[in-house]
């Protein structure tokens, strides 16, 4: 995942993808939903700064635009899914999300490819 945004009832994801197919879209849809419909519960806790900086799985995404004095992150775990670093407002439970729906596609140069969402 290159990006994404996420506003009420919808979002984009944004891959490195040199292709995108209506199949793949659907096969994500697809599991999207799936991991959903898991009801994964979901974990809030603190890490120091210094131990976030050691793991850097836990920061993914833009690490160097969240200042150094932010100590300590915040960390989301989506048990079983996802484990990271996250300043967003988030549900207990992945069962909270209803379900999601590709609503469409769309090519950001060669190897950038967005997938928009909508929450049913």
């Amino acid at each position: 995942m290159t990006g994404g945004n996420i506003e009420p009832g919808k979002g984009r994801l944004d891959f490195a993808f040199d292709a995108l197919s209506a199949e793949l879209s659907r096969w994500l849809e697809a599991r999207i939903n799936e991991e959903i419909a898991a009801a994964r519960v979901i974990v809030v806790d603190f890490v120091g700064r210094e131990m976030a900086d050691a793991y850097p799985a836990l920061i993914r995404v833009a690490a160097h635009l969240i200042p150094r004095e932010i100590d300590p992150l915040r960390v989301i775990d989506i048990v079983g899914l996802d484990k990271q670093a996250d300043g967003g407002t988030d549900v207990l439970s992945t069962a909270e999300m209803g379900s999601v729906a590709v609503t469409g596609t769309e090519s950001r140069g060669k190897a950038n490819k967005r997938i928009r969402i909508e929450v049913r």
